[in-house]
């Protein structure tokens, strides 16, 4: 997972000279790639680089096109599919390191969430219509934020 970058990691748009990755075509690549939703490695890391990548929901905001937005719901949604069930206890369909994964990537889908306080982001956030991730809502599976919170 992508942890920390070294790089300085900047919009298509900026002006900055040393700018050496294009993050905005970075990411629509990485999400119209062909990626499989029963693929449990590939998806949850996918899931997880996405939103770690662009944290300040530069390209995954109200103005992704329906087809962004499509991609987004299917690696959310097939990442909460296959989330641990506490009923299976010990005996889960998936490896520990899946498993992992898979939690990793919802714990930042979670951690990324505007918060409730009274700051102006949040502000920003409700009149976007924002949810669960800072995502814009069309992106998101019905009942994400209530079953991102099971796993």
């Amino acid at each position: 997972s992508v942890k920390s970058v070294d790089v300085a990691l900047l919009d298509d748009n900026s002006e900055k000279k040393e700018s050496k990755i294009p993050v905005r075509r970075v990411l629509k690549a990485l999400l119209r790639a062909r990626w499989r939703e029963e693929d449990m490695f590939q998806v949850p890391l996918l899931l997880n680089t996405i939103l770690k990548i662009d944290s300040d929901r530069s390209v995954l905001n109200s103005d992704m096109d329906e087809e962004l937005c499509h991609r987004v719901r299917r690696l959310i949604a097939a990442t909460l599919e296959n989330r641990p069930k506490r009923r299976s206890g010990i005996t889960q369909s998936l490896s520990d390191y899946i498993i992992y994964l898979i939690t990793d990537s919802l714990a930042t889908l979670v951690h990324s969430t505007p918060g409730n306080s009274n700051d102006e982001a949040n502000d920003d956030a409700k009149k976007e219509d924002v949810g669960l991730g800072g995502l814009p809502t069309a992106a998101l599976p019905v009942g994400a934020a209530s079953t991102a919170l099971l796993a």
